[in-house]
């Protein structure tokens, strides 16, 4: 099994691929998208997901979290918008937000 990991920019994600017995993430490119465009940024996960043969169970998102106020910053809700979209894609992945 695999864990993909995704760093969500403004306009690009990165994506990065680990397995489960090392967890020594690999980059594997560097997407880029129209901005707020976050359904082929979705389709992208999927494609990478098929392309290793749905072994992967896990994503990893980092998610920097706003410590100077309660309120979520720009990046933590478009990170948010982005994971829920992912969970409706693919329901039985293990999405992960990670500061």
């Amino acid at each position: 099994m695999y864990y993909l990991g995704l760093d969500l920019g403004s306009k690009t994600c990165g994506f990065a691929i680990a397995d489960d017995k090392t967890k020594i993430a690999t980059g594997l490119c560097n997407y880029e998208y129209q901005k707020n465009n976050l359904m082929s940024v979705v389709h992208k996960v999927s494609s990478v997901i098929k392309e290793y043969d749905n072994q992967i169970n896990t994503i990893v998102i980092g998610y920097a979290i706003n410590y100077k106020s309660n309120e979520p910053n720009e990046s933590m809700q478009r990170v948010d918008k982005f994971v829920a979209l992912l969970q409706q894609a693919l329901p039985t992945i293990k999405i992960i937000k990670q500061d």
